[in-house]
């Protein structure tokens, strides 16, 4: 599953829960639906990941702005590479 940091508090407070931050609200998300791994982007913040009892956080790239368009696309499709390759949360 994979959210943004905006999106997060809605989906949780949508599902009658209450959202406590983002690590708690993602582990939760991950054992009440069974989901195997739970992906929060952060924006300029970088991201959270949660698989079972492992997390990581990347505090991003300091990188200069052309466009964003794609951006989340290309995100999405590094983190599904290395999902589908067993790569620790880490990578």
């Amino acid at each position: 599953m994979k959210v943004n940091d905006e999106e997060l508090p809605r989906i949780v407070e949508m599902l009658g829960e209450k959202f406590n931050g983002e690590k708690e609200a993602a582990c939760w998300l991950a054992e009440e639906f069974g989901v195997k791994l739970v992906c929060v982007t952060r924006g300029h913040r970088g991201s959270l990941l949660v698989c079972g009892d492992k997390k990581n956080e990347h505090p991003g790239f300091t990188v200069k702005v052309a466009d964003t368009v794609g951006a989340g696309d290309a995100f999405t499709a590094a983190l599904v590479h290395h999902w589908l390759r067993h790569a620790p949360l880490k990578k």
